[in-house]
């Protein structure tokens, strides 16, 4: 079973490398960034204060998967993508610090 999720997750996102998952902006926006040219949906799970959950992200062109967040106050976020509606880890895993 694992190595179904697996091989799936890969098909999916259509390689391993990825660019950095989330950037801080200078307005303290956070861009997310995920390439998965296969996948039907891609949403990012955030721990935000503000309650932000669930954040859909917009597919272009070339399969990579974005979505900017409104201004963010300083703090550590975890957050985690969902492609077609399973976890992905990426590496580093850990807590964002805006």
């Amino acid at each position: 079973m694992a190595r179904t999720v697996i091989a799936y997750l890969i098909a999916v996102t259509g390689a391993i490398a990825q660019p950095p998952a989330a950037m801080v902006n200078p307005d303290r926006t956070v861009t997310f960034t995920l390439n998965a040219p296969r996948a039907q949906s891609v949403v990012v799970n955030a721990d935000f204060p503000s309650g932000l959950r669930n954040l859909e992200l917009q597919k272009n062109n070339a399969g990579e998967w974005t979505m900017t967040t409104a201004p963010l106050l300083q703090g550590s976020y975890y957050f985690r993508f969902l492609v077609d509606g399973l976890p992905v880890m990426l590496s580093p895993v850990g807590p964002y610090i805006a």
